[in-house]
């Protein structure tokens, strides 16, 4: 499977190499369902390209992890062997550390807030800032604000204690878990159903949406939705493939990239809150909210997750306080 994966990803740099001289096909891996929220972002995002681009522009989406898994595909951009993906600001982290300031629990006020920063000048030198490791970002997709899911009844941060939960591979959700009294248990999106199903995690820290989406409610029917993080997905284009673009064509392509975060802003979080609610109706989850009290005690459980990042990560520390700032 690796190896088909592999060729797939070899032929799509081949592919965009050859193309004319006044004319790209740009391939785009993601790791999500192409009927999914983030799946219509990225075909709203390839229409407005050859729509802008009166065509010069096709983009060739490869959903579903087809081309790998997230880090994989991510490698594949960086080597200049995939054009385009999606990639969580979580596995940024791992390669630009100021990213760990969109992942840590409660920076953001509102989600409001958090679209008005990234769409700003921090957020901009968050996406320039991997140029140097192969790609840039474009533009942010927003997702909604997570929490935890189980089989077992989450009524409050006491039930996570002792609780296996899957994180994504980021060294900020590993803390995170281990801060709450958990046992973070890294796993690929695409290996989370069969993950729950088999008992290998008790729980999942995640969106709301990926209980319908990705079909876990099926076995995760209690959702504690504590919103300690509201994440985003980086469009991501490698060097590479953006170095082969015209000026024009570079201007046509960001510019649908924002276009996108636009539409996931607005249309696709009341998307994104429509599948979280068939999560209930259609697979009877179970959704409980923190009381302030709660929410209080969990706050103050991850304040030694601060305290490192100071001490041993200043710069990052610091650029998390003018995210603060810029929410004032």
């Amino acid at each position: 499977m690796k190896l088909n994966k592999l060729n797939a990803a070899l032929i799509a740099g081949l592919t965009f190499s050859a193309f004319a001289a006044n004319a790209a096909t740009l391939r785009l891996g993601h790791n999500t369902h192409p009927d999914g929220p983030t799946g219509q972002y990225f075909e709203m995002f390839a229409q407005a390209v050859a729509e802008k681009s009166n065509g010069d522009i096709r983009v060739r989406i490869f959903p579903n992890s087809q081309l790998g898994t997230q880090r994989e595909m991510l490698e594949q951009v960086t080597n200049g062997l995939l054009d385009m993906t999606k990639v969580d600001s979580s596995m940024l982290e791992n390669i630009e550390p100021k990213y760990k300031a969109l992942n840590y629990p409660y920076v953001f006020e509102s989600t409001e807030k958090m679209h008005e920063v990234v769409s700003g000048e921090l957020g901009q030198e968050l996406l320039e800032s991997t140029a140097k490791r192969g790609f840039i970002g474009l533009g942010y997709i927003m997702m909604t604000p997570r929490g935890y899911y189980s089989p077992k009844p989450i009524n409050g941060p006491e039930d996570l204690k002792g609780m296996k939960l899957r994180v994504q591979e980021s060294n900020t959700m590993i803390r995170l878990v281990e801060n709450i009294g958990g046992i973070p248990t890294p796993t690929p999106y695409g290996e989370v159903f069969s993950a729950l199903q088999q008992g290998m995690v008790d729980g999942v820290e995640g969106a709301g949406p990926s209980l319908y989406t990705a079909r876990h409610g099926e076995i995760a029917k209690y959702f504690f939705e504590d919103n300690h993080v509201q994440m985003a997905n980086v469009i991501a284009i490698s060097n590479r493939a953006w170095n082969r673009l015209s000026e024009d064509q570079q201007a046509i392509v960001r510019e649908a990239a924002v276009d996108a975060m636009n539409y996931s802003y607005t249309t696709g979080w009341d998307m994104e809150m429509a599948l979280q609610q068939k999560a209930v109706e259609q697979m009877g989850v179970t959704i409980v909210q923190p009381t302030e009290e709660q929410r209080e005690q969990m706050i103050q459980s991850i304040q030694p997750m601060y305290q490192d990042l100071e001490k041993n990560e200043p710069e990052v520390y610091e650029f998390l306080n003018q995210i603060k700032l810029a929410q004032q």
